[in-house]
């Protein structure tokens, strides 16, 4: 028979599968408050480097505010999932495990002779940056309502900027689309602390999306959206809240003036 190497590449298909919390689950391993397998450990190297880091969760947060299109891993490979081979024994068989340092290697079954017959040489998929494991299909299953809420403010207005601090009762990665006036307000930065990393990206229309994670709680992480007031009398009132999920559950919100 003819020679045959099977090696599978896919793009997009998301779906849902990358957030903040997957940012978390890399900094709670840094920390040693998480294992991960190695299944996982390769689907939240999200820069190719075969270590896991800060920057890995940084990229990953850079994913989901829009920031960027594709995960540093996925572009090197050109694919934004790993396949792990994970075939039945046939005659003549090759494997080849698929590694992302240096130069990515996709991960291959091949055969030099294909023989009459070689069923069930299958793959193992893992979405890269999706170190929960949890994606779902289209139309898989759809988070709850959270319980504990998101409180905005009180904000400061002071020198010409609104200060508007984020508070929770706790939870480890918050995802958080807002939407200011953009004739009153313009977006300048969003910032933690604690050893919480957050990444933010707004738009003209005055929609700003944040992803923020922590390795412990975002409860003490003094999280904080700045803005500059173009309009001296903006307010809180001038932001609304268009999404908040903490640890991929949706979340309540209110304000605080």
């Amino acid at each position: 028979g003819a020679a045959v190497a099977l090696s599978p590449l896919r793009s997009g298909a998301f779906n849902g599968g990358i957030s903040a919390l997957d940012a978390s689950y890399i900094l709670q391993s840094i920390a040693g408050r998480r294992t991960l397998d190695a299944d996982a450990s390769a689907a939240c190297d999200a820069t190719g480097n075969g270590t896991l880091s800060t920057l890995d969760a940084t990229r990953i947060l850079e994913f989901a505010v829009g920031m960027r299109a594709a995960l540093p891993v996925a572009q090197s490979c050109g694919s934004d999932w790993l396949f792990i081979p994970e075939p039945a024994a046939a005659a003549g068989q090759q494997t080849t495990q698929p590694s992302t340092v240096g130069t990515c290697v996709r991960g291959a079954i091949a055969f030099a002779a294909l023989p009459a017959s070689a069923s069930d040489q299958d793959f193992r998929a893992a979405l890269f940056g999706d170190c929960t494991g949890n994606w779902q299909p289209p139309g898989g299953a759809a988070f709850s309502r959270g319980g504990a809420p998101l409180t905005l403010g009180p904000a400061l207005a002071a020198r010409g900027q609104l200060r508007v601090p984020l508070r929770l009762r706790g939870g480890q990665a918050l995802e958080l689309v807002l939407r200011a006036d953009p004739a009153r307000l313009r977006f300048v930065t969003a910032r933690a602390g604690d050893g919480a990393v957050v990444r933010a990206r707004s738009s003209a229309d005055g929609r700003v999306r944040i992803a923020a994670a922590s390795a412990t709680s975002l409860g003490a992480a003094r999280l904080v959206v700045l803005f500059d007031r173009l309009d001296a009398t903006a307010t809180l009132g001038d932001v609304t809240v268009e999404y908040a999920s903490l640890d991929e559950a949706p979340l309540a919100t209110r304000k605080s003036r």
